[in-house]
């Protein structure tokens, strides 16, 4: 891999000369040549209509790049735009999956890291734009997505198991409102979705995101801390327990989910089971 300072007067873009700077070490040499190259292309001839298109206004390439590679706050509130895609069965050739797949590349190899712009991300509504891709028949991409979302999960964006007293001095209270609400999307539903047909290793990782959206909704919502899952979602559980193919992490996860009862969160939770049947 060439020096990414020997790079840099072929672009002469130096914003994005840093972004591949900051994404190119940590991946494996057996897909980092393949991504340098085809984003380097991309840079090279931005796709300004298919952008156009998804986002519904005129831009120019240096405003796709900047889109794409080094987003103002501003620019943010594009990506659920972005993310949403085409219909299903659309071909891969269609223009709003050429810039889906852009997106979740960038969002997975380096946003989805950055915490200023994961806040905003948040709050511009893109956790349940990513809860939609849980399902999405492209694995790889369901792969990026999901992967993306758990890291959204940990304290380097949001303390989300904290609970200060004081609301009004609580920075994370709109971060954990947008959390809440996707209980009324297909969280659940999509999560286990992924018992099967999933992409390697995409079932453990479902299955740790279930884990702390029950965790998550139990410390928040739960009258006295406490929550039982219904009994068709524990028979699913167990099930995923006993396959052969649950590794020794998924195994582990499992027993941590039995809780007791909690009559405010039931509903919701096989509300959301049954619709997945």
């Amino acid at each position: 891999m060439p020096d990414i300072r020997e790079l840099s007067d072929e672009s002469g873009d130096v914003q994005f000369e840093e972004f591949m700077a900051r994404i190119m070490p940590g991946l494996p040499p057996e897909v980092a040549e393949q991504i340098n190259l085809g984003l380097r292309k991309q840079h090279t001839t931005p796709p300004v209509k298919n952008m156009e298109l998804c986002i519904h206004r005129n831009c120019t390439p240096e405003k796709v790049r900047q889109i794409l590679y080094y987003p103002e706050e501003e620019d943010v509130a594009f990506y659920p735009l972005l993310l949403r895609g085409p219909g299903p069965g659309a071909p891969q050739d269609d223009p709003k999956f050429k810039i889906q797949v852009a997106a979740v590349m960038v969002l997975y190899l380096h946003h989805g890291k950055n915490t200023q712009f994961t806040r905003t991300f948040i709050m511009e509504g893109g956790l349940r734009s990513l809860v939609a891709l849980f399902t999405h028949p492209n694995l790889h991409l369901r792969g990026q997505v999901l992967e993306t979302f758990h890291f959204l999960t940990t304290d380097e964006i949001c303390l989300w198991f904290d609970k200060p007293e004081d609301p009004r001095l609580d920075r994370d209270l709109p971060l954990r409102r947008r959390m809440f609400e996707l209980s009324r999307a297909d969280m659940v539903k999509n999560l286990l979705a992924n018992y099967e047909g999933s992409f390697p290793g995409g079932s453990q990782i479902a299955l740790e995101i279930f884990g702390f959206y029950i965790s998550w909704l139990r410390l928040h919502y739960c009258k006295d801390n406490v929550m039982q899952l219904s009994q068709e979602m524990l028979d699913l559980l167990e099930k995923w327990h006993l396959r052969t193919e649950s590794n020794a992490e998924e195994k582990e996860v499992i027993p941590a989910l039995r809780l007791d009862i909690c009559p405010s969160c039931i509903e919701l939770l096989e509300r959301e089971f049954n619709s997945a049947a």
